[in-house]
């Protein structure tokens, strides 16, 4: 899973490296970091829809509980 420090570092070393960088170089670094946002957003994509189906799940239970008693 990707983390929001290391991608601030990632971003950190972009800029400090963007002074002496040619446009090939840019193209290549955006290209990158949209790489790496897409993989950032599928992952809190899994996330979120794993945390959903627990939370339908334990809500499932506890009405079939409630309904029980």
């Amino acid at each position: 899973m990707v983390s929001l420090a290391r991608s601030e570092r990632k971003a950190a070393r972009f800029v400090r490296g963007a002074k002496d960088i040619d446009l090939d170089d840019l193209y290549d670094h955006l290209e990158n970091l949209r790489d790496y946002v897409h993989e950032l957003s599928q992952n809190v994509g899994k996330s979120a829809s794993r945390q959903y189906g627990r939370a339908r799940a334990y809500t499932s239970e506890a009405a079939q509980e409630a309904e029980n008693s």
